[in-house]
C-alpha cells in the first residue's frame, strides 16, 4: 500500500514542481497583428478581420517588439515595406492585463495568451476626442 502511495505521489511533486511561463516571459520577442475590430460607442464597428489586415488598412501588419528591459517598439510598414511610423514606450504586465505607457499616456489590455497567440481587450480613445470610450479587440501572432 505504501508503494502504491508513491506511485501517485511523486508524479504529483514533480508536476507541481515543473515552472509555468508567465506572462512576461510569453511576451518578449516580436509580435505581428492578425486581427482587430473597433466597437464605438455608437454601435458602429470597424472590423479588420485575420487575413484582410493588408487589404483594408492598406499597411503591413504592424510589429510589435516587446523587449526584456520592458520596452517596447511598433513599427509600421506601407505596402512597399518602407516605415511609414513608429511608437515606443514602457510595458509591464499586472496580472491578467498589459499596461503600455508611451508620451505619458497608459493603455491597458487584458491580455490573453495561447500558442503564441495573444488577445488584447481594451479601452481606447480611437477618435482622439479625449475619451477612451471605443472598446478595441485585436489578436496578435508571435514571430
Amino acid at each position: 500500500m505504501r508503494n502504491l502511495y508513491y506511485i501517485f505521489l511523486i508524479p504529483i511533486l514533480l508536476i507541481s514542481c515543473v515552472k509555468k511561463k508567465s506572462l512576461e516571459e510569453h511576451l518578449i520577442g516580436t509580435w505581428s497583428n492578425l486581427s482587430m475590430k473597433i466597437t464605438f460607442s455608437n454601435d458602429s464597428i470597424y472590423d479588420v478581420p485575420e487575413g484582410k489586415w493588408e487589404q483594408i488598412l492598406k499597411i503591413k501588419p504592424i510589429k510589435t517588439t516587446y523587449n526584456i528591459d520592458k520596452t517596447y517598439h511598433s513599427e509600421y510598414r506601407d505596402l512597399d515595406n518602407k516605415v511609414v511610423h513608429t511608437s515606443a514606450g514602457r510595458w509591464e504586465i499586472k496580472g491578467d492585463s498589459i499596461f503600455l505607457t508611451s508620451d505619458n499616456i497608459t493603455t491597458s489590455y487584458y491580455f490573453k495568451y495561447k500558442n503564441k497567440t495573444a488577445e488584447f481587450t481594451g479601452m481606447l480613445d480611437w477618435n482622439q476626442d479625449g475619451k477612451p470610450h471605443e472598446l478595441y479587440y485585436g489578436k496578435q501572432k508571435k514571430e
